[in-house]
């Protein structure tokens, strides 16, 4: 077997591993984290499973080198990403260098400048508040949530525009903050934003009261209208024209019968543990169950591709998902290729010992129409489960850091959170 492909099949069985880890005990579910390593495998799961079934040990080989190249080729984060878990499964490889991914304005397709990412800086803050009006500006949105042993944070603002443009709608920034160590936001104290950024910190005040804090941060302009603001302009005079370049995708190679069913349940299962981040499902996807059912797909796929009998491999395969699955998971099964698996019912309501794992605050914007607040915690038993309050339309909600360090019953007589 090609020293690729064995490493293909390992991140995919670390990828089920890890998730299986992240989500065994809801004190320890990472939101974030299992949406990141799901969504790694929307559009890989073909090609992996194409490669292990195609014939000839070279043909194998060479699918995988294009696969693993295209599955880490976004960015510096997942190309490390890959090759760490390559590294864990016991099956170092080399890649060629990331794509680069410029921080700041960039051209759009059309050929447009478009603001990008960029690291939050007084810099930064002093280029948008040329173009907004931070003091009449107001919060959108606002989510922290534990990840990777700290709290991030993200927080959307709307704001008038200084410059001329159609239309009477505001512009949208979100800004994100990494190692959030100051919290405090109540729905009836969000208009007017301010910044201070400074060596080791990022500080954004909201309205009279509220500040969020961290480490540091980032501010994605969302201004569908930028290209006419200061900064557009500006952009537009220095970055170099579009350069249209071919879009390389792998090989794929070809599936049928039972081992495109394989593929395809696994693609579902990894869609379905994915939904997981939206908080409307958080509380009822059984993650874990999806984790514990799929153990050791890589490994099984590349077994049962190199079987003179393939497609019976396949079928004993597909049929032993079906049993761990259990139950619960009897949806995915049923369903997958025709609609949308169906999930468990609510859970009941958090207990009074329960750990705050997610703060969200959403109003209606030009992205997404919600108006909610959403509590996600984890709640006592065995395993500890996640559970959620969500109050549609809220008239209040307020949240402070100190709410993540204790229980649900303390955090609300200590006035630490509330909605309703």
């Amino acid at each position: 077997m090609g020293e690729m492909l064995e490493a293909w099949a390992g991140v995919l069985d670390r990828s089920w591993a890890e998730i299986a880890a992240l989500s065994a005990d809801a004190r320890n579910f990472d939101r974030l984290r299992v949406n990141r390593i799901a969504d790694v495998w929307d559009n890989n799961t073909f090609p992996f499973v194409g490669a292990a079934c195609a014939r000839g040990a070279g043909r194998r080989e060479n699918l995988a080198l294009q696969g693993v190249r295209w599955m880490a080729d976004f960015g510096a984060t997942r190309h490390a990403w890959v090759l760490e878990q390559a590294v864990a499964a016991g099956h170092p490889i080399e890649l060629p260098p990331p794509m680069k991914h410029p921080n700041g304005p960039v051209r759009d397709g059309e050929g447009t400048a478009t603001p990008g990412t960029m690291d939050l800086t007084a810099e930064t803050i002093e280029e948008l508040a040329a173009d907004y009006a931070f003091d009449t500006a107001e919060v959108r949105t606002l989510c922290v949530q534990r990840s990777e042993g700290v709290l991030v944070g993200e927080v959307t603002i709307a704001a008038s525009r200084r410059y001329q443009a159609d239309g009477g709608d505001l512009a949208e920034l979100r800004i994100q903050f990494e190692g959030v160590d100051q919290l405090r936001f109540e729905q009836s104290d969000r208009c007017g934003v301010s910044f201070d950024c400074q060596a080791g910190t990022t500080l954004l005040r909201l309205g009279d009261r509220g500040v969020v804090q961290g480490a540091s941060g980032t501010v994605s302009n969302r201004d569908v209208r930028w290209s006419r603001s200061k900064a557009g302009r500006t952009a537009d005079a220095v970055l170099p024209p579009l350069q249209r370049a071919k879009v390389w995708e792998p090989e794929r190679g070809l599936l049928e019968g039972t081992a495109c069913e394989a593929a395809e349940l696994l693609r579902w299962a990894m869609i379905m543990v994915r939904s997981s981040w939206a908080l409307s499902l958080i509380h009822t996807t059984p993650v874990h169950e999806y984790a514990l059912a799929f153990a050791g797909a890589g490994t099984d796929i590349l077994a049962a591709g190199r079987s003179f009998r393939r497609e019976a491999a396949f079928r004993r395969l597909v049929n032993r998902w079906r049993s761990a699955g259990g139950e619960l998971l009897l949806p995915l099964f049923d369903q997958t290729l025709k609609t949308d698996p169906a999930l468990p019912d609510a859970d009941d309501p958090p207990e009074p010992d329960s750990q705050l794992m997610v703060a969200d605050y959403t109003t209606p914007s030009f992205f997404d129409r919600t108006n909610a607040s959403t509590f996600v915690f984890a709640s006592p038993g065995t395993p500890w489960g996640r559970r959620r309050i969500r109050v549609e339309n809220p008239q209040q909600f307020a949240v402070r850091v100190e709410a993540f360090g204790t229980t649900l019953c303390a955090a609300q007589q200590g006035g630490l959170l509330a909605v309703s």
